[in-house]
C-alpha cells in the first residue's frame, strides 16, 4: 500500500466515524465518580452494581451513586473480578477480597496478610478469573492460584518467569510467555500451545473461541485463526484499521461481535465476518482515546474503562443515534426518501446520501438555508424552503415558488398543490406532466403554515396567534370567496390530517374537524390518555396519510385509525424529549422502511423501531441508610434489617437506585412512609429521601421503581424509633406518683388557709352583730346596720371566693382521680383513690358551707323556707349559692352536674317558688 493509499484510507475512515449511526452512549467522567481518570479492570455483582479497578481504589456504581474504597495500601487498583458475589481485586504488592458489611458498605479482606503469602519484589496482579472453585490471579510473573475451598495458595511459573498475558478460554487457561509463545494449563503444568514465531512475535491480547476454531486478536497484526492445529492470518476487510491502532483490551459479545480496546483510534466493534459494525473515539463520542479495559454486563451494556473516565455504550437499545459532530448538517427539520435516497431539510439546506450507507451527508448548493418541509406528491418530491418552494429530482433542483418563503404544501388533485407560504396560499399546476406556477389565492394574505384541504374547494389555514379559518376557494382556483373564523383557542397548536380527516392540537386536547358541522370537536377519549404527559408546542406529524405522531415531554404518541370502528387506535413510546434533542415546534418524524423511523433532532437525527417497551430486571437497591441527630452526627443502619434507631437520632435517610443503567435517565421512583406519609409521593427522579423529626414508633417504607407504565418493581424496608427515656413506663409511674402527692399536700394547705378565713370572718361577723344589738337609738342603727351590710356584702365575697376554692380543689381531685382509675391498678393507687374519695364528699363541703353561710346570713335559709316550704334540700343549697351571686357555670362542679342541669335546677325551683315569669329569681333571692 502507498503513501497516498494510506492517506487516503486514513482521511475516508477519519471522515466515516463522523458518518455513523450509534447506539446511546453515557460518558462518566472523573469529577463525576470523584475518582482517578484510569480504569483499569471492570465487573458486576449479582445485583447490578458495577464494579470498576480505579487509580485510587475499588469504584462501585449502582446507577445513581459513585462509592470509592481507596486500596489499603493506597496503591492503584489494577484488577476486579466478581464470583459468587464476592469482589476480588488485585494491586502492588497485595491481593484480596471484598465483602459487603450489614451498613452498605464494603469491608477488604487481603489474601496475602491472611496467608502470610510472600510477594514478589514490585509484583502487580493485573488480571483475576476463576476456574471451577480457583479465583486465579495474574502478575507479570506467574499465576496465584486460590483455593476458595481449602482456604490455600499455589502458584504456577514459567520458566523464564515473564507472563504477558492470561486467557480463560471455555474451560480452559493459557499464558504467553515473554518469547511471545502460548502455554496451555494442564494439571498444574504449562503445555506449549503455540510458539511465538507462529504468531509473529505479537502480544496477544486475546483469545476467542469460534466453534471447534480459536481467534488469536494481537496488538499490532489484527487476528490470527487456529484451525485443526494450523495457524494462519485471518484476514478481513478492515485489517489496515491494525495498521496504526495498538490494541490494548478486547472481549467478544454473544460470540456474535469481537469489541476492540486501543490506545489511539478509541474503541472498534467488529461481526463475527470481521466487517466493522461501529467505531467511537474522542470527537465521536468518547471521552478518550484509549480503552484500557471493556467489559459487557448482564444486561449486555458494554462498558469501557478508558484512560480518562468511563462509559457505557447500550448495544440493545432499539435506537441509534446519528450526531453531527463537525456542525456541518445543523438541526434536521424534515426528512424523505426518494430514489434510494435519504434526504434531510435542515436549518443550514438541502442534504442528501444513499440509503442505508455510511457515506457523509451531501449538501444541494441551490438550497442552502432554512428548510421547513419535505414530502412526495405522486412519487416527486417537493422541498418549502425560505426561498421558496422547489421540485426535487435526485440532486436537480427546479424551482417553483421564488418570491416567498413557503411552509407546507398538500395535495388537491391529480393536478393540483395548495403551498401554504408567508404571504398566504398559492396554487401549482400540473400540465403536460409538468408541475408549474399557477397562481395565488387572493383574498388571504395570512402567514399559512399550517393548512390541511377539507374538500375539493375549502381548506382549513392555522395560526397560531390569528385564529383557525375555514376558507371557501373558487371554482377557477383564483381567490377566496370565504373566510370563517372558526371557535378554538388560539396559541400553541398544530394542524394535520389523517385518513380523510383533519385533527387540531391544542393545549385543551386534541380536536376533529367536523365537515358538517364546519366545527372542531374535542375527542375526549385521546384528551384524557394525553394528560399525564406536558406538551410543548402541541407539535403533530401525519406519516403515509394513516398514522399521526404526537411528540409529549416523555414520550412519542401514534394514532392510527380503527377500520371497524371510529374509536382511534392509540400507543405510546418511551422516547421523552431528552432522548430526542427535538427542534421544538418543528418536531418531525418520517418513515425509512417497514417500522423503522427517523426522528429530526438538534444534534442530527435519531433511528428508531419502536419495537419493544423497556423491562426492568433487576430489584430495587437500598444502598444506605442513615439517621442523624440536632448535632448533625450521623449514624448507618443496616440496609437489609430491622433497625432499632435511638430517639435523638430520629432523622432517617435512605439511598437507593434501579441499576438498569441503558434507562437510568428514565427511571422514576415514588414513596410513601407508613406511619408518617398519608399518600404516596409523586413519580420523580428520586435518588435519595428523607424524613425528619419523627416521632417515636414503628414505621415502613415503600419504594417503587419504574421505567415505563407497564411494569413496576418495589421494596421496603421497616424500622423503629425508640421511645426517649423520659416516655419510659417507669418513668411515667414516677412522675404520676410524684403529682399526686404534690396535688395532696396542696389541696392540704389549701383546707388549712381557708378554714382559717372562715373561722376569722365568722368572728368578726358575730362582734358587729353584737354591736349593732348594743345601739338603742334609731339613727344610730341605722348608720350601723348600713356600715354592717356593707361589711357582710365584703364577707359575702370573701365567702364565695372560699367557696370557688372548694370548688376549684374539687375539680382538681375528680380529675386526678379519673386519671388514677384508668391507670393499671396497685395498691398505692387504690389507697389513693380512697383517700381522694374520702377527702371530696360532698355533704362535709356542704355543711362546712352552710355552718359559714348561717354565721354571715343567719336568716337567709329560715325565711326562704318558711315562704316557701315546698322546697327541698338541695334548692335550699341551689338558694344559698345564687344568693352568693354564683353563675350557672361556678354552680355546677358544687353539685358535681354540668351547667346546663344547673339550668334545668333553676327552672325547677322557679315553679316550687310559684314566681311569675317577669319576676327575676336573682334578684328576687338577693332581696329576701
Amino acid at each position: 500500500m502507498n503513501k497516498s493509499t494510506v492517506k487516503f484510507f486514513c482521511f475516508f475512515v477519519f471522515f466515516d466515524l463522523f458518518a455513523q449511526e450509534l447506539p446511546p452512549l453515557q460518558n462518566y467522567t472523573p469529577e463525576l465518580y470523584n475518582a482517578g481518570s484510569q480504569n483499569w479492570n471492570i465487573s458486576q455483582n449479582e445485583s447490578g452494581i458495577i464494579y470498576v479497578a480505579n487509580n485510587e481504589g475499588l469504584l462501585s456504581f449502582d446507577g445513581n451513586h459513585w462509592r470509592l474504597y481507596p486500596s489499603p495500601n493506597k496503591s492503584i487498583l489494577r484488577s476486579v473480578y466478581v464470583h459468587n458475589n464476592i469482589i476480588y481485586s488485585g494491586a502492588y504488592m497485595d491481593f484480596g477480597y471484598w465483602k459487603p458489611t450489614a451498613d452498605g458498605n464494603l469491608e477488604y479482606f487481603s489474601i496475602v496478610q491472611n496467608l502470610e503469602f510472600n510477594m514478589l519484589e514490585e509484583e502487580q496482579i493485573w488480571k483475576i478469573n476463576h476456574y471451577k472453585q480457583f479465583i486465579i490471579f495474574q502478575s507479570l510473573n506467574r499465576l496465584i492460584i486460590y483455593n476458595q475451598i481449602t482456604n490455600s495458595l499455589n502458584t504456577l511459573k514459567p520458566q523464564n518467569d515473564v507472563i504477558i498475558k492470561s486467557y480463560f478460554v471455555d474451560d480452559d487457561v493459557y499464558i504467553q510467555t515473554y518469547d511471545f509463545s502460548i502455554y496451555k494449563v494442564s494439571s498444574d503444568k504449562l503445555l506449549k500451545f503455540v510458539s511465538g514465531s507462529q504468531l509473529n512475535n505479537n502480544t496477544v491480547v486475546e483469545i476467542f473461541s469460534r466453534g471447534d476454531d480459536l481467534l488469536f486478536l494481537t496488538d499490532k497484526d489484527g487476528f490470527y485463526l487456529m484451525q485443526s492445529n494450523q495457524i494462519r492470518r485471518w484476514r478481513i476487510n478492515p485489517n489496515s484499521i491494525f495498521n496504526d491502532s495498538l490494541v490494548y483490551s478486547a472481549t467478544n459479545i454473544r460470540n456474535e461481535y469481537f469489541v476492540i480496546g486501543t490506545v489511539t483510534n478509541g474503541l472498534i466493534i467488529l461481526d463475527k465476518k470481521g466487517d466493522v459494525v461501529f467505531s467511537l473515539k474522542k470527537g465521536s463520542g468518547l471521552n478518550n482515546n484509549t480503552v484500557l479495559s471493556t467489559f459487557v454486563d448482564l444486561n449486555q451494556n458494554l462498558w469501557v474503562g478508558l484512560d480518562n473516565g468511563l462509559a457505557m455504550v447500550n448495544l440493545n437499545s432499539n435506537n441509534k443515534f446519528y450526531f453531527d459532530y463537525l456542525g456541518n448538517l445543523g438541526s434536521v427539520y424534515t426528512s424523505a426518501i426518494h430514489n434510494n435516497k435519504l434526504y434531510l431539510g435542515t436549518n443550514q439546506g438541502l442534504f442528501y446520501r444513499e440509503l442505508n450507507s455510511q457515506a457523509l451527508f451531501k449538501k444541494i448548493e441551490q438550497l442552502q438555508g432554512q428548510v421547513w418541509n419535505l414530502a412526495k406528491i405522486d412519487d416527486t418530491l417537493f422541498c418549502s424552503h425560505t426561498l421558496g418552494f422547489f421540485q426535487i429530482n435526485d440532486t436537480n433542483v427546479t424551482p417553483l415558488i421564488k418570491d416567498t418563503g413557503a411552509w407546507k404544501f398538500s395535495k388537491i388533485n391529480k393536478s393540483k398543490i395548495l403551498v401554504g407560504t408567508y404571504n398566504g396560499l398559492h396554487i401549482i399546476n400540473k400540465e403536460n406532466n409538468k408541475w408549474q406556477y399557477s397562481n395565488k389565492l387572493k383574498g388571504f394574505d395570512i402567514s399559512s403554515r399550517y393548512i390541511e384541504i377539507a374538500s375539493k374547494n375549502s381548506a382549513i389555514v392555522s395560526h397560531g396567534y390569528k385564529g383557525v379559518f375555514k376558507l371557501q376557494i373558487s371554482k377557477d382556483y383564483k381567490s377566496i370567496k370565504k373566510v370563517t373564523t372558526l371557535p378554538i383557542e388560539m396559541g400553541p397548536s398544530d394542524l394535520s390530517s389523517m385518513g380523510g380527516s383533519i385533527y387540531y392540537f391544542n393545549r385543551e386536547g386534541l380536536y376533529e374537524f367536523n365537515i358538517n358541522e364546519e366545527k372542531f370537536e374535542l375527542n375526549n377519549h385521546i384528551t384524557n390518555l394525553l394528560a399525564e404527559d406536558t406538551f410543548i408546542a402541541q407539535k403533530m406529524f401525519a406519516i403515509s396519510n394513516d398514522q399521526l405522531f404526537l411528540f409529549g415531554k416523555n414520550y412519542i404518541y401514534k394514532l392510527e385509525k380503527n377500520i371497524f370502528s371510529k374509536q382511534l387506535e392509540f400507543s405510546r413510546f418511551f422516547i421523552g424529549q431528552q432522548t430526542r434533542k427535538d427542534v421544538i415546534g418543528f418536531e418531525n418524524i418520517s418513515l425509512l422502511g417497514e417500522n423503522n423511523y427517523l426522528i429530526g433532532s438538534r444534534d442530527g437525527y435519531l433511528l428508531t423501531n419502536f419495537s419493544s417497551s423497556p423491562k426492568i430486571s433487576k430489584d430495587i437497591i437500598i444502598s444506605k441508610i442513615s439517621s442523624k441527630n440536632v448535632l448533625q452526627q450521623i449514624k448507618t443502619l443496616n440496609i437489609s434489617g430491622v433497625n432499632n434507631v435511638p430517639f435523638e437520632f430520629n432523622t432517617i435517610s435512605f439511598e437507593f437506585s434501579l441499576p438498569e443503567y441503558k434507562y437510568s435517565d428514565k427511571i422514576k421512583y415514588r414513596y410513601i412512609l407508613e406511619g408518617y406519609n398519608k399518600t404516596w409521593s409523586k413519580w420523580d427522579n428520586y435518588d435519595n429521601v428523607s424524613f425528619g423529626n419523627l416521632d417515636f414508633g414503628t414505621y415502613k417504607l415503600k419504594l417503587e421503581a419504574r421505567i415505563s407504565d407497564l411494569e413496576v418493581v418495589s421494596t421496603q424496608r421497616v424500622f423503629n424509633i425508640l421511645k426517649p427515656w423520659y416516655a419510659n413506663n417507669i418513668i411515667i409511674f414516677i412522675v404520676v406518683i410524684f403529682f399526686i402527692l404534690m396535688a395532696l399536700m396542696i389541696n392540704k394547705a389549701y383546707e388549712r388557709y381557708y378554714a382559717k378565713v372562715q373561722l376569722r370572718i365568722i368572728k368578726e361577723n358575730n362582734q358587729k352583730l353584737e354591736l349593732i344589738e348594743l345601739r338603742n337609738k334609731d339613727e344610730l342603727i341605722h348608720l350601723e346596720n348600713k356600715n354592717l351590710e356593707e361589711s357582710i356584702k365584703s364577707k359575702n365575697r370573701e365567702l364565695a371566693i372560699a367557696t370557688m376554692a372548694i370548688v376549684k380543689k374539687n375539680q382538681f381531685l375528680q380529675t386526678i382521680l379519673q386519671d388514677l382509675e384508668n391507670m393499671e391498678s396497685t395498691p398505692l393507687t387504690t389507697r389513693v383513690i380512697r383517700l381522694i374519695k374520702q377527702k371530696s364528699k360532698k355533704t362535709d363541703d356542704w355543711e362546712f358551707f352552710r355552718e359559714a353561710f348561717d354565721n354571715s346570713d343567719k336568716d337567709f335559709l329560715k325565711n326562704i323556707k318558711s315562704k316557701h316550704p315546698k322546697l327541698t334540700h338541695n334548692d335550699m343549697r341551689l338558694c344559698a349559692y345564687l344568693r352568693l351571686n354564683l353563675t350557672s357555670k361556678e354552680i355546677a362542679p358544687l353539685f358535681n352536674i354540668s351547667p346546663k342541669s344547673v339550668e334545668i335546677k333553676r327552672y325547677r325551683l322557679r315553679k316550687r317558688m310559684d314566681l311569675s315569669r317577669d319576676i327575676n329569681l336573682i334578684d328576687y333571692i338577693i332581696n329576701l
